[in-house]
């Protein structure tokens, strides 16, 4: 059935469905489409169909059919001037039932067109990680869903810096939002990046960390070692080195005189210059991998991602989407696993998953890192941080 939410709050009529009534979620036996998740829908996940996956994150006026469009402009600017209305009468959304306070007859005409567009947006879905995204979603839906706890004070040790100094009045003024909103779109492989005016999870400087705190006991940070480099060791048919990849590379693909640090930058300036040569990296990496997954024209990666590209970028594009699209499988499999419980992921910054830990929930933890590691590549070491604060995370052996 396709539906669309109206309201998420207790006690009010939440969801418009395609027969034309306005029902409570739970009244409804069956549920299959609407334009995007929302954290009332949790017993439905899974499940569902979203348009807002099918646009690839547009919005529905630009997904709105051509014979819909002048009808739907004049229903988003009337919505506009309700919502207008509200702000001037001092009318509480949080207080009042949003079907209560609009006309019924522009009930039915706003979310019977914005079913129309839904469908007609999932009508025209052909690609093949369209399921998967649709989990990605829900996942990243839920994950943004409340707000960081933010201690302005952990910055104050910092204050003599002017970069300090612009973080801290851009957090107090309300200028950056305290809740990171994903955009899982905007990039070209796939990788997250945050969207304008939410907090800058993905960018944040290493001395602002320590702003962010759990609202449980503690951090734990799970970040795969050398997530690229494993993903093209699994792709090239190798197996996983238990150890660190990047002392794994310096003892088998040097000639052993130079430092781990050295052997990491002599990787990636291999890696990602096609005309590169290196014997010995060769012996163990196939950077003419990419061939069996580009066409010519695009690269197509094992999640099913479709990227168009020249034959100079395919290698860089197979393995940045790949371990993308691998990092958020996993964290799908930790997130599900921690639904029940007080501890949950906080947020994820590229190849790693930050979780809120609550003390006993320890061993749901030592499982979530175990789920982490086992990809479908194979067993991907992880680095284990904890921490008060994100600022002080500190590396740990957790077997």
């Amino acid at each position: 059935m396709l539906f669309q939410i109206i309201d998420t709050k207790n006690n009010c009529p939440n969801i418009f469905c395609e027969s034309g009534e306005v029902l409570p979620l739970e009244s409804v036996l069956k549920l299959t489409k609407t334009w995007k998740y929302n954290n009332v829908l949790r017993e439905y996940s899974g499940n569902l169909d979203y348009g807002f996956v099918a646009a690839k994150g547009t919005s529905v006026s630009d997904s709105c059919p051509e014979n819909l469009k002048d009808e739907w402009a004049k229903l988003e600017s009337r919505l506009k001037a309700y919502y207008k209305s509200f702000a001037i009468s001092k009318v509480s959304l949080e207080e009042n039932c949003f079907y209560d306070l609009i006309p019924y007859e522009f009930t039915q005409k706003y979310f019977s067109i914005k079913n129309e567009i839904t469908d007609f947006t999932l009508s025209k879905v052909k690609d093949e990680n369209y399921r998967f995204l649709c989990r990605v979603h829900e996942m990243l839906q839920e994950v943004s869903s409340s707000d960081l706890t933010l201690s302005l004070e952990n910055l104050r040790h910092d204050f003599h810096k002017a970069k300090t100094r612009s973080f801290f009045k851009k957090i107090k003024n309300k200028q950056t939002s305290s809740r990171i909103s994903y955009n899982m779109f905007k990039s070209k492989t796939g990788r997250l990046t945050t969207n304008k005016g939410t907090f800058p999870i993905l960018n944040l400087d290493k001395e602002h960390r320590s702003i962010i705190e759990p609202k449980n006991d503690l951090f734990v940070e799970l970040d795969y070692n050398g997530a690229e480099i494993r993903t093209l060791l699994a792709l090239s048919g190798n197996n996983q080195p238990d150890i660190d990849i990047h002392m794994w590379n310096l003892d088998n693909c040097t000639s052993g005189n130079i430092t781990r640090e050295e052997a990491k930058e002599k990787f990636f300036a291999w890696l990602y210059n096609p005309s590169a040569e290196d014997i010995m990296l060769q012996k163990f990496y196939d950077k003419k991998i990419y061939k069996k997954y580009w066409n010519g024209r695009k690269i197509v990666t094992p999640y099913g991602r479709s990227i168009d590209c020249g034959e100079y970028h395919s290698l860089n594009y197979l393995i940045q989407s790949t371990t993308s699209d691998m990092v958020l499988e996993n964290s799908i499999k930790v997130h599900e696993s921690l639904k029940m419980l007080k501890s949950g992921i906080s947020f994820l910054v590229h190849d790693s998953i930050v979780i809120d830990c609550y003390r006993e929930d320890i061993k749901s933890i030592k499982k979530a890192i175990k789920e982490f590691s086992e990809t479908r590549f194979g067993k991907f070491n992880v680095t284990v941080k904890i921490g008060k604060n994100y600022g002080t995370m500190e590396t740990v052996e957790w077997k």
